[in-house]
């Protein structure tokens, strides 16, 4: 389409002049100065001379040009200017009109480029930072199994005392007494002192914790049997790790009527029986000054079992001289019966209590 609007006004120029070359014969060429003198040379002798010689073929070509073959194929061939503008229009109609390309967005491309591998670059970051918090804090130990939960209140360790079948009552106060002063924990801290008994099973040998009743039945043979049928098995023996390790015995009883009397029938023995694992002597009081200079006797003096209150409940004391507790018994509710040998032990029991149990207690 292009090339047609292009050479409508040359259609219009060459079908005039095509016109005009149909009317009168070709314009002569134009010659040079030397042929135009030997021209008038020859027309002169043709003046007198009825024939001459043919005129010699110039040295020098004329210029071929476009127009002068238009001109050719016009006389020659009896072609008209129109048909040969026609066909050229047609031939250049013909060939594919070739569209330009669209110009690039140098900025966009160079900006998706730059985005992507800024996107690249962040996701390789957050991989090598995944990579290297694992290794860092993935664990390097293995996992050792845990100890058997606690009853009554947690605990912050541990120890095993395993005992055979014919163990004595010497024996067991024994192992129990260097259990308590090899206890090596922060002051504060309670630790688990946990009795079993080897029993054989068709897979072997496997260590079974003894209940309350089997304790007390060997450590305390003169104990009341009213208040050994109303302890349940549960029960909990540790060391307070305070003023030179304090031992503690927490048990869960089924009548608080029938156990209260049972220690109190138990008080003449208790101590005794539970010697030398739950000995304490309190440290003696420095006098003030201007207070007599007196030294107290350092022998324990016992003055029997008193009523005390300790940590807001009603308790059965022992103390000695000065009134320091050495020894003592109480109830913590009409089913959890305590005893230990100092009043700090048992405000830590009381604190630890008010926690949720870890072990379901039966009855509770």
């Amino acid at each position: 389409m292009s090339a047609s609007r292009i050479n409508a006004g040359v259609l219009l120029e060459q079908e005039q002049n095509a016109t005009l070359l149909d009317g009168k014969e070709p314009a002569p060429q134009a010659t040079s100065g030397a042929d135009a003198v030997d021209v008038s040379a020859e027309s002169s002798r043709g003046n007198g001379a009825a024939s001459a010689p043919a005129a010699e073929t110039p040295t020098v070509q004329p210029i071929e040009t476009y127009q002068g073959d238009i001109e050719g194929l016009v006389k020659d061939k009896n072609v008209s200017v129109l048909s040969i503008a026609t066909a050229e229009a047609e031939r250049r109609g013909s060939q594919p009109i070739v569209a330009s390309a669209p110009a690039k967005n140098i900025f966009t491309q160079d900006f998706l480029k730059s985005a992507l591998m800024y996107g690249f670059g962040f996701l390789m970051l957050v991989a090598a930072s995944g990579a290297l918090a694992y290794i860092v804090e993935r664990p390097t130990s293995v996992a050792t199994p845990q100890a058997p939960a606690s009853p009554f209140i947690a605990v912050d360790d541990t120890k095993d005392i395993t005992i055979a079948p014919d163990t004595t009552r010497t024996s067991l106060l024994s192992t129990l007494t260097a259990a308590k002063q090899a206890t090596s924990l922060s002051l504060g801290l309670m630790s688990r002192l946990l009795i079993t008994t080897a029993s054989s099973t068709p897979s072997g040998q496997t260590l079974f914790p003894i209940d309350a009743q089997s304790f007390l039945a060997l450590v305390a043979p003169d104990i009341p049997q009213n208040l050994l049928s109303t302890i349940n098995p549960t029960y909990l023996l540790g060391v307070h790790v305070y003023n030179d390790n304090q031992p503690f015995l927490i048990m869960n009883v089924d009548s608080y009527e029938q156990a209260y009397a049972g220690m109190l029938a138990w008080e003449p023995t208790m101590q005794q029986d539970l010697s030398p694992l739950f000995d304490y002597t309190p440290a003696v009081h420095i006098p003030e000054q201007g207070v007599a200079t007196t030294t107290p006797p350092t022998q324990f003096i016992q003055t029997g079992f008193v009523d005390s209150i300790v940590e807001n409940h009603d308790a059965r004391v022992l103390q000695n001289s000065t009134g320091d507790i050495s020894f003592l018994w109480t109830f913590i509710d009409r089913n959890t019966l305590v005893i230990t040998t100092n009043d700090a032990t048992l405000r830590e029991i009381i604190s630890r209590l008010q926690q949720a149990p870890v072990t379901p207690i039966p009855g509770q």
